[in-house]
């Protein structure tokens, strides 16, 4: 699903994958990272973690999707102590539209359910730890014309860090802004007051927009 068919609401996934390796009792648990946005992309990045590892013991899984799908597998291991373990650690760091899969490579010492639990849970907590994370959230853009003695005045309503401001010199200045949708109803009556225009002031296009964080 793309972002035009889903509805604009502030969420936070990693910028890259993420790839690292524990070591409990001589088992290897390698946990990858995955920026995904369907269910079809992450069946595809588990087909090629198995093909990789071919040899490994599990293949553990767990990801979120923006429109609300989640899925946890245990790849063999006891139920409930791999794949709902990594999910509720995603779910506890409110990231979406990622994959994490856990290869273990068994080292020949049994960690009992509790042991499961910690070294899957934990191998995904490390990774999320080195990762890069985005958030994006939805932003409004306007579009407004005005006189050349107004530019100066909408400059200094319009210095805000969140707030974007370019303009075109005709014979008016045509106003390009963009700002975070929160700010919408700030932004309407600013752009009513210089524009006396209710109209300049509905957004005419909102999208979402990336940043660190």
């Amino acid at each position: 699903m793309n972002d035009s068919a889903r509805p604009l609401v502030s969420y936070r996934t990693i910028k890259d994958p993420v790839h690292i390796e524990i070591v409990e009792k001589k088992s290897r648990f390698l946990c990858g990272l995955y920026p995904v946005e369907t269910e079809q992309e992450a069946l595809h990045q588990v087909a090629l973690a198995r093909k990789e590892h071919w040899n490994a013991s599990h293949h553990c899984t767990a990801f979120r999707l923006r429109d609300g799908v989640e899925r946890a597998a245990d790849d063999g291991e006891p139920s409930g102590t791999a794949g709902r373990p990594m999910l509720h650690v995603l779910t506890q760091q409110h990231v979406t539209d990622i994959l994490a899969i856990v290869t273990r490579y068994f080292g020949g010492v049994l960690l009992g359910a509790g042991g499961l639990a910690r070294a899957y849970g934990g191998a995904v907590a490390h990774a999320l730890s080195q990762a890069s994370l985005m958030t994006y959230e939805p932003h409004d853009s306007y579009q407004f014309s005005l006189q050349y003695g107004q530019y100066e005045l909408a400059q200094s309503l319009f210095a805000n860090p969140g707030w974007q401001l370019t303009a075109e010199f005709t014979d008016r200045i045509i106003c390009h802004l963009t700002a975070p949708a929160i700010d919408r109803l700030t932004i309407a009556s600013i752009i009513a007051r210089l524009t006396h225009d209710p109209e300049a002031a509905v957004p005419i296009a909102s999208a979402l927009r990336p940043f660190d964080g």
